[in-house]
C-alpha cells in the first residue's frame, strides 16, 4: 500500500494509519474499500474530513503546533535542491542535518 500511494514520509504512514481503522497494522477487505471510497468518491467535505485525519496526529480534533512540526521535521527533502517541490522525495531526507534546515528547503 505504501509503494502504491508514494506519499512522502510520515505522510504515507498516516495515510495508512487512517484506513486502518481498527489498528490492527493490516487492511481488511472493507478497510481498504471504504478508504478508497472516502478519497476517490466521497463530498468535497468529506474529503476534507479525511485530510485533517492526516494531519492530525494525537488524534484529538485539532491540528497543533506540534502536529505540523511533527509533519515538517519527518518530510524528506532533496539535498542542495534549489527548488522547493522540483524532483522526488527520499526516505533518507536528503542529507539535511537539522530541523530549520529541513523547514527552509521545504
Amino acid at each position: 500500500m505504501l509503494d502504491y500511494c508514494q506519499l512522502p514520509g510520515l505522510l504515507a504512514e498516516r495515510f495508512f494509519a487512517v484506513l486502518d481503522i481498527d489498528g490492527d497494522g493490516y487492511l481488511s477487505q472493507r478497510e481498504f474499500l471504504s478508504g478508497l471510497l472516502r478519497f476517490y468518491c466521497s463530498t468535497f467535505n468529506q474529503k476534507i474530513k479525511f485530510v485533517f485525519e492526516l494531519y492530525d496526529f494525537d488524534g484529538d480534533g485539532y491540528i497543533t503546533k506540534v502536529d505540523i512540526s511533527t509533519l515538517i521535521s519527518c518530510m524528506p527533502v532533496l539535498k542542495g535542491s534549489p527548488m522547493i517541490g522540483e524532483g522526488k522525495f527520499t526516505q533518507e531526507g536528503g542529507g539535511a542535518s537539522n530541523f530549520q534546515e529541513r523547514v527552509n528547503t521545504l
